[in-house]
């Protein structure tokens, strides 16, 4: 069985990566668990990893662990201090996901250099991919989503409440995308604050294979990530995030 570990770090993080996981490699290849993790640091508490939810792994050929770190700055620090037990578990490669912001834009090649001087060197491949600004700039892009989450959110809409058209934007330079999509979603009275229900209905809406297929072409991050599932799935070597 080929084994993967993802580390992210939030909930909409671990919810979209173990949808867009399972819309790839099939329901019926893949067996995934997911963990959250809590303590350490300052708080003279030991870090600890909870246990969510877990599928059965019989018969299937790939099984993801996905670990939602909490926070930004300990998804690099969770992959160093359990690299070694990772590898004794026979997992193939691990990697990361975060959000740039709140650091700037003009920040990412000093957090590229502060990740890389902490993640482990080894004999398993490891990367973590920054997601510029955010990973809701992901969910924007793939704009068919809107409408399906709610009737009222026709293109027009979404495309008065962003300012420009949603088919030809730019996500990766919008400064704070989680706040765009609140502007969107409160054209309908939703808002968007990633609670776990909203974070749910709109990883159920989103179109899979746009964001696998065609989105990558637009977004370089969201590239690199399918690039790294891509890879996995076929057992070849993952190359190195971009920034």
């Amino acid at each position: 069985m080929n084994k993967l570990a993802v580390f992210v770090e939030g909930q909409t993080e671990q919810l979209f990566v173990q949808r867009l996981v399972q819309e790839v490699a099939g329901h019926h290849n893949v067996a995934m668990e997911m963990r959250k993790a809590s303590g350490g640091g300052r708080s003279g508490v030991a870090r600890r990893y909870i246990h969510l939810e877990s599928s059965d792994a019989r018969r299937k050929q790939f099984f993801v662990l996905i670990v939602d770190s909490a926070t930004d700055n300990r998804v690099a620090s969770d992959i160093r201090d359990q690299y070694e037990s990772l590898v004794e578990k026979g997992y193939s490669r691990v990697l990361g996901l975060r959000d740039v912001y709140p650091e700037s834009r003009s920040d990412i090649p000093r957090l590229r250099r502060a990740v890389d001087r902490v993640l482990p060197k080894g004999s398993v491949t490891v990367d973590i991919v920054l997601a510029i600004m955010e990973i809701e700039a992901w969910f924007l892009a793939e704009y068919t989503h809107f409408e399906r989450l709610d009737t009222g959110l026709t293109l027009e809409k979404v495309n008065n409440a962003i300012g420009t058209d949603a088919q030809t934007l730019d996500v990766e330079n919008i400064a704070h995308p989680s706040e765009t999509l609140n502007t969107v979603y409160q054209f309908v009275g939703r808002g968007y604050r990633k609670k776990k229900d909203q974070v749910s209905d709109i990883v159920d809406a989103l179109d899979y294979v746009r964001l696998y297929v065609e989105l990558p072409e637009r977004v370089s991050v969201l590239k690199c990530l399918c690039d790294h599932f891509d890879l996995f799935l076929s057992s070849e070597m993952a190359p190195k995030s971009p920034m």
